[in-house]
């Protein structure tokens, strides 16, 4: 089935839709179990029209989000030539690492906030080499800002893109101020909306108590398949980073050096909360779905590559079904 995805066009980036739908269809069989986030404003507004993150309209709105999520991520590597051999990769690894356990499946401020951190990361990007880049600095703040609201945890975002100015440019206090401004306009504004209905208080609160010292719930055996999972491939990442940026260009090496940044403010930012969901992993999935894309392309056995996807399918299923029919959730 990877074979599918290894083209260079992008318009079969629509496949991945029919294969979220597959990955995700457990939603249906079997109810996922009721689940309370505690999101950002922007979230609960959310919610309050969609109504349960686990039910019939959550399962469309998640597939159809990671799908779009799916294509902006291939999107990014197609750009930025992450690899000299043009595939989806990236996207069927994005879905997979988004469906590999049912508590990824509901709709969680971690998947809604995504959105806006692939979203930071396209506008970062074109700042290399330009010689005013006000605008593009701009809405790196805002998508940080939009996704704080989302997940409160995510505001370190702004600090990727304060850092990712120093990798793509010679960066001057104006930017940086470009970029944190772009926040500050945005979390500044919804303040003034809380404020002229007199509940500022509650803006500021809300905002504040998403950070603590991080309480873990409890984690099952599919929990901690699923964390070592996740684990040993930022390991693989790390170790495969000379491999990723052998004879590429000056271009290419910045953005990967702006993912390897991402990755590691990524593997802090969950445990920045007082209540850690085990669906909080999923924001390394951005990172990482680029980086097994890469190593995936380069291996040099395709049946070696198509048999380890076909395995993570089975631990898909396995992750998913089996603590089920188990009794497990």
């Amino acid at each position: 089935m990877l074979s599918l995805f290894r083209t260079n066009q992008f318009s079969l980036s629509i496949l991945l839709l029919g294969y979220l739908l597959l990955l995700r269809l457990r939603m249906l069989v079997y109810p996922l179990r009721d689940f309370d986030f505690e999101g950002g404003i922007l979230y609960e507004w959310v919610m309050t029209y969609v109504g349960s993150a686990s039910g019939g309209t959550a399962y469309i709105l998640t597939t159809l989000l990671v799908f779009g999520q799916a294509v902006g991520v291939i999107a990014f590597a197609l750009r930025y030539r992450l690899s000299a051999e043009i595939t989806l990769f990236a996207g069927v690894f994005y879905a997979l690492l988004m469906s590999l356990h049912s508590d990824l499946l509901y709709l969680s401020p971690t998947l809604l906030a995504n959105t806006f951190y692939i979203a930071l990361l396209t506008a970062l990007m074109p700042t290399y080499r330009k010689a005013t880049a006000a605008a593009s600095l701009f809405n790196v703040g805002v998508f940080a800002a939009v996704a704080t609201l989302i997940e409160p945890t995510y505001v370190v975002f702004i600090g990727v893109g304060i850092m990712g100015v120093l990798v793509l440019r010679s960066a001057s206090l104006q930017e940086w101020l470009q970029v944190v401004s772009g926040m500050f306009v945005v979390l500044f504004l919804v303040g003034v909306g809380y404020y002229w209905y007199d509940a500022l208080p509650i803006y500021i609160e809300q905002l504040s108590l998403a950070y603590g010292v991080p309480t873990l719930h409890e984690i099952t055996w599919p929990g901690l398949v699923l964390v070592s999972i996740y684990f040993f491939m930022v390991a693989v990442a790390v170790f495969s980073a000379g491999n990723y940026a052998f004879k590429r260009p000056i271009a290419t090496r910045n953005a990967l050096r702006i993912v390897y940044l991402s990755m590691l403010v990524s593997a802090l930012l969950p445990w920045l909360q007082p209540r850690v969901p085990l669906s909080a992993i999923g924001v390394l999935a951005v990172p990482l779905a680029l980086f097994m894309g890469l190593s995936f392309t380069y291996m040099g056995s395709r049946s070696l590559a198509d048999g380890i996807h076909l395995l993570l399918l089975i631990v898909v299923v396995v992750l998913q079904y089996v603590p089920v029919w188990a009794g497990l959730g």
